[in-house]
């Protein structure tokens, strides 16, 4: 199915692809850390995932946070 994935978006389409998801997982973090949620991630080094500490947030815990989403 990847293969398939690649074959249908091409190079540039997966590079589109990967540029709109890395930008708007940067949204995300920006706005999280507006809210005052500590990211753990590096800034530099994320790509689609990236990691809060719940604790240092203020949340009871990583199942709560979750819960409320």
């Amino acid at each position: 199915m990847t293969a398939f994935y690649g074959i249908w978006h091409k190079p540039d389409g997966l590079i589109k692809i990967a540029e709109r998801l890395r930008f708007r997982t940067e949204v995300l973090a920006n706005e999280l850390n507006k809210l005052g949620v500590k990211i753990v991630t590096d800034r530099d080094a994320f790509f689609d995932t990236i990691t809060i500490d719940c604790i240092a947030s203020g949340f009871s815990s990583a199942d709560w946070l979750l819960a409320e989403f």
